[in-house]
């Protein structure tokens, strides 16, 4: 998908379990002409990878058959998925980006305000295309 300049547009993998989060996010993200696919576990989120390579990946960190912090690890272990960066949702105390998982770039504690983790997820589509 190509926006009205004729370039790619962004896709971002939203990885929660929770369709209130994820309906809200591709809600404000699709408004901004982001691209988004929704995945329910870490596992669909690595199907959904092998589809389709996001520019971006935003994962719950508690999520049922893989959570985030071993999706990540997964993805930086592998020089195909290294360079995605992700940002960790967690409703646990503590940052998650020294989980081992060096494409960790952000951890956003639940509860959070959506325009946050738009404003987050722009500014590293923005880097990443730099």
């Amino acid at each position: 998908m190509s926006d009205t300049n004729g370039k790619r547009a962004c896709h971002i993998l939203l990885v929660d379990d929770e369709a209130l989060i994820t309906d809200l996010m591709t809600s404000r993200l699709g408004a901004l002409g982001i691209e988004v696919t929704v995945s329910r576990n870490g596992l669909e989120a690595l199907d959904a990878i092998a589809r389709r390579r996001p520019d971006l990946v935003i994962s719950d960190v508690r999520m049922p058959y893989m959570d985030g912090v071993e999706l990540s690890r997964l993805l930086a272990s592998d020089p195909k998925t290294s360079a995605i960066p992700i940002i960790l949702l967690t409703a646990a105390p503590g940052d998650h980006t020294g989980s081992g998982a060096p494409n960790v770039r952000a951890t956003v504690r639940k509860p959070f305000a959506v325009d946050e983790i738009v404003t987050r997820s722009v500014g590293l589509l923005k880097r990443q295309s730099a």
